[in-house]
């Protein structure tokens, strides 16, 4: 049990949820304090129905329409055009699960740049669209919960390297800020420091919060971002929020079968002969450019 607990608090301090003083060694005593932004939206969490952080709802402008329901399917929508991008970057974009989205100089940037390890997500190439490479191709089979807590920690990265850890602790800040937010609920700007909004509008490129076009001043958290410091069951309807949406858990399930982007079973399966022939059944685009990556297609048959 000591083990276990110790690892567990060695990952809580990975992501500053909490300070130790001393060592975690057997046998040697260590004195532990949650820090205090984690401390305040754990009590708000434990006491409360609305955990969340800033003022919502009716003390800021909603957007017709936007609802949890809609967020969730523009999330995932944005999220698997940005896979489907790194499997294929040079295809027509409206082929994408968001049809005709491109992405932005920051989402390009994000996916070039070199992550903690050294290697970049994509490669630029002299000639050709920019290509896959092998750690993008292992971040594309993990599961989407580890897809986006990756994403974070890269963020982060390179915030701390550019502007010191002082402005990246800041952003840890707000990544449990957001965790703690109401599905389909509008939150201002106003109540994010000027490095928080520059992240917030990052994360709006991602599909991980949405910025209404013709109210940039308000953003609303999307499940991908919503409990993912919980390892809690999902949101339902009918239960704390009558549109919430279920959080990023639901989504991500083991294996890499899914790309960490598919929600639903719908019987897809892979078979492979002696003779090293496929046979796919999928209706994703997604899963489908993956396939292209190491096999040659000679037929695609109608669903």
């Amino acid at each position: 049990h000591q083990a276990k607990m110790r690892e567990v608090l060695v990952k809580m301090r990975r992501v500053r949820a909490l300070v130790v003083h001393g060592k975690l060694k057997s046998g040697r005593a260590a004195r532990i304090e949650l820090t205090a932004p984690f401390k305040e939206q754990m009590r708000k969490s434990l006491a409360l129905r609305d955990t969340s952080p800033w003022k919502g709802g009716s003390d800021v402008p909603q957007d017709m329409g936007v609802t949890g329901e809609w967020l969730r399917e523009w999330a995932q929508n944005r999220w698997e055009s940005l896979l489907h991008f790194m499997v294929a970057p040079g295809q027509d974009p409206a082929k994408r699960p968001e049809p005709g989205w491109k992405p932005t100089k920051e989402v390009k940037e994000q996916l070039k740049s070199a992550m903690r390890d050294g290697r970049p997500l994509m490669q630029e190439q002299v000639i050709t669209a920019a290509k896959i490479t092998e750690a993008g191709f292992s971040f594309l089979l993990k599961p989407l919960r580890a897809q986006v807590w990756q994403l974070l920690m890269e963020m982060m990265h390179r915030v701390r390297t550019a502007k010191g850890h002082e402005r990246a602790d800041a952003l840890v800040t707000c990544i449990f800020q957001l965790s703690f937010c109401t599905p389909g609920t509008g939150y201002s700007y106003d109540n994010l420091s000027a490095g928080q909004q520059e992240f917030v509008t990052l994360l709006g490129h991602f599909g991980i919060v949405y910025i209404p076009a013709n109210a940039k001043r308000r953003f609303y958290p999307t499940h991908l971002v919503i409990n993912i410091c919980s390892e809690s069951g999902p949101l339902t309807r009918g239960a704390a929020a009558p549109d919430a949406s279920a959080d990023v858990s639901q989504l991500s399930e083991a294996g890499g079968a899914r790309a960490g982007a598919d929600v639903q079973d719908d019987g897809r399966c892979i078979m492979v002969e002696t003779n090293y022939r496929v046979y796919a059944y999928t209706s994703s685009a997604l899963q489908e450019q993956i396939l292209r990556l190491f096999t040659q297609v000679i037929y695609k048959f109608p669903k």
